[in-house]
């Protein structure tokens, strides 16, 4: 799902959505017509904003976000 289809799905507008994740409505609208990327952390705050509707693999598809959660969760059994 891309961040419009979000959008639309739900009736929220990008000022709204821009608000939500504290960035210039520019941003989003640049975001989703793939002028600028989306930084990761920005992923994170979009997927757990959406309850996972837009996932960080969906949104940076060539970040390696598989290879992050096995670190993530190595470095939890090590504590």
């Amino acid at each position: 799902m891309t961040i419009d289809q979000y959008l639309a799905k739900h009736k929220i507008t990008k000022t709204s959505f821009a608000k939500k994740l504290g960035v210039p409505i520019a941003l989003v609208s640049q975001w989703s017509t793939g002028v600028r990327k989306i930084p990761p952390r920005k992923c994170v705050a979009i997927h757990e904003m959406t309850h996972g509707e837009l996932r960080c693999d969906q949104l940076l598809p060539e970040f390696p976000w598989e290879k992050i959660a096995r670190l993530m969760i190595n470095s939890e059994k090590n504590l």
